[in-house]
């Protein structure tokens, strides 16, 4: 794995659970849910984003869909910065999870996407012609 954090975890009710730092309650402990937390964890821990400033799967609509998106880091200005798309460990990260990401943010418009599976971390940043530039060095600076 990609991020190594101690999560707060309990059985309830005989479903796994861990609480999420974000939205301040324990949720169900999915594959796809540990990535959604260990990412949020390197976030606030690893590179000291303010918890107040990332959003957890929150509802979008996208034309005439309701869409969830993982993780949204907003910058100080409380605008959209950085998208976030979590897949289960065991997906690989491809073109459609990247076509996912970059179809929720028409409507978000975050200058920057993460995709990642725990195993792998893909980092693109919009150009100016509005195309997405996959960053090699794959972390983003604020």
């Amino acid at each position: 794995m990609l991020f190594d954090y101690s999560l707060k975890t309990r059985t309830h009710e005989e479903l796994q659970q861990v609480w999420d730092i974000a939205r301040k309650k324990w949720v169900a402990l999915t594959p796809e849910e540990l990535i959604r937390q260990l990412l949020l964890h390197h976030l606030v821990e690893g590179k000291g984003v303010a918890v107040g400033r990332i959003a957890v799967e929150r509802e979008i609509n996208y034309y005439d869909l309701k869409k969830r998106f993982d993780l949204m880091v907003f910058d100080q200005n409380g605008l959209p910065f950085l998208l976030c798309e979590c897949k289960r460990p065991d997906v690989k990260l491809s073109q459609d999870a990247l076509y996912q990401l970059a179809r929720y943010n028409d409507t978000l418009q975050a200058p920057h996407l993460l995709l990642t599976n725990g195993h792998g971390l893909l980092f693109f940043s919009l150009r100016t012609d509005g195309h997405y530039e996959f960053q090699e060095s794959g972390w983003y600076e604020e």
